[in-house]
């Protein structure tokens, strides 16, 4: 249980980063 909850944390926490990166790259590109 412990290990599937770090496991969606940094899931969560990396889509959040793959977002973030796709907004900045569609602002520079733009």
């Amino acid at each position: 249980m412990q290990i599937t909850l770090k496991f969606g944390k940094l899931l969560l926490t990396i889509t959040i980063d793959i977002r973030f990166i796709l907004a900045v790259i569609i602002l520079i590109s733009q």
